[in-house]
This record gives C-alpha cells, structure tokens and sequence, in this order.
C-alpha cells in the first residue's frame, strides 16, 4: 500500500503584544493551545513545526499538514496570553511553498 506524502502549507504570523517574544516561548505557546485544540493525535497528524530561521520582531512562519491549515488558524486565534502579557496572533496568507514565503521575508515584515 502506496504511502501518500504530507503536503505542508506555510502559515506567516505576526504576535501582536507590547514586549518582545522569545522564539522558544511562542512555540511553546503554539504547540501547546494547538495540542489542545486538536488532541495529542490531531497535533501529530497535522505535523506542525514553527520555522526558527523566520522568526523576527514577533513574526514567524508554520508548517503545517495542508488538512490542518483552519483548525491551526483557529487554535492560534486563542491564544490570549503569552507568560501573563496579552497578546492577538495574526495571521495572514497561506503558502504552498517556501520559495514564495523567502520572496515576501525580503520585500516586508510579516
């Protein structure tokens, strides 16, 4: 039985808050209201990783599995509080390919 390969799609973020987030930190906030959202077994199947060689001034890029794309939006939108500071996660745009994601780190912010 043929396996069928993970299409990933690339979701740019922006936190919105009043300090400066750690890298480590909003991946952890992600991972954890994703995993909550979807359950330890959603969570793996939608095989999401947060890019660290995009994050800058609270933006980021996620790879996530291309059926996962609305419920990873979704849970991102709850995420309220970020080590007790308020924060709104924005996204925009979903990209199928890296290549269009570099293209738009060079030209503007997230």
């Amino acid at each position: 039985m043929a396996v069928k390969q993970n299409r990933k799609r690339y979701i740019p973020f922006k936190i919105i808050s009043d300090r400066e987030i750690q890298f480590e930190t909003a991946k952890r906030a992600i991972l954890e209201s994703s995993s909550i959202l979807l359950g330890e077994l959603g969570a793996s199947k939608a095989n999401i990783n947060v890019l660290p060689e995009f994050w800058r001034n609270n933006s980021g890029v996620i790879s996530v599995n291309h059926s996962y794309v609305q419920k990873l939006k979704f849970s991102l939108a709850l995420i309220k509080q970020i080590h007790n500071q308020h924060v709104i996660v924005r996204t925009t745009k979903v990209y199928g390919t890296l290549k269009k994601i570099k293209t738009m780190f060079n030209k503007e912010d997230v």
